[in-house]
């Protein structure tokens, strides 16, 4: 009983900690989707809830949309599996679409991730909305599908479109030094977006940044949070989780960080690249 009580009240403590932090994200609206009915349909009862929109999806859409772990079950059609994500390709009148099935362990990790308020599914297809209206390029979502129990979802899932392109880690791995001030330049503006809007990625590595020909894709939305407040402690987790992740955890030579610090000062008037890069 009394573990009982101490998970109870950390658990309403994490809540009450995330909810000032993130008050935005909570809960996510659904309003603007769901009013909007000659592009989006969604229906809605205790067992799912199911959003799409209808200028992407076609008879093919809609039998994965009614059934999506059947196509999940194929080996082929799989490039991602682990205890977070499943995740498959698949071809469906000659567009690649990406489906994505959000996976949780157990009970215990079920109830950890809040499963009363937003899912991962729906903040991925929210922020990806989010970014085109902002001029910033990703995946176009096509559909989430949450399987629920009354207001709690149990299982959720992403349709997006596949992007045609190279990993930033790919890309520079071949590239020269022209293509890498344009790349840099390109994702500190992304990033200044994202800081006006306080918006953290949480995985901004060189796997979820795509090129496609000229332009630069972000990918895999679903830890995305905006932030209350422009505080110390917003810029510190900023710079850690963007700047800092994308240096750190991404395969990009060495003369492609020196550039892209390079292009930061630049751009913001700073002439060192350790200090007032740390003060972001």
């Amino acid at each position: 009983m009394r573990k009982l009580t101490w998970f109870l009240v950390t658990y309403l403590l994490a809540l009450s900690v995330y909810f000032i932090a993130f008050p935005n994200d909570f809960f996510l609206p659904k309003r603007p989707f769901i009013s909007n009915k000659d592009r989006f349909c969604y229906k809605q009862s205790f067992s799912r809830f199911t959003l799409f929109d209808k200028t992407l999806t076609s008879p093919k859409l809609l039998e994965i949309i009614d059934n999506p772990d059947q196509y999940l079950l194929e080996p082929k059609h799989i490039i991602k599996d682990n205890e977070k994500r499943t995740i498959a390709k698949l071809t469906i009148d000659s567009t690649s679409i990406i489906l994505k099935r959000y996976n949780y362990s157990g009970i215990y990790d079920w109830i950890t991730k809040c499963p009363f308020r937003t899912s991962k599914a729906y903040r991925a297809w929210y922020y990806q909305h989010e970014l085109k209206k902002n001029g910033i390029e990703t995946a176009k979502p096509i559909a989430i599908i949450e399987k629920r129990w009354g207001p709690l979802w149990r299982q959720t899932y992403l349709i997006s479109e596949y992007i045609e392109g190279k990993t930033l880690d790919e890309k520079l791995l071949q590239s020269g030094e022209i293509i890498q001030k344009k790349v840099s330049k390109q994702i500190v503006e992304i990033l200044n977006v994202f800081y006006k809007l306080k918006w953290l990625h949480r995985d901004l590595v060189g796997r979820n940044i795509i090129i496609k020909g000229e332009t630069l894709a972000i990918i895999d939305l679903d830890e995305m949070h905006s932030y209350a407040f422009n505080n110390r402690i917003f810029k510190s987790k900023f710079h850690k989780k963007h700047y800092s992740k994308l240096i750190e955890k991404s395969r990009v030579p060495q003369d492609f960080i020196e550039t892209f610090l390079m292009t930061h000062n630049q751009l913001y008037g700073y002439t060192s690249s350790e200090k007032e890069f740390e003060e972001l």
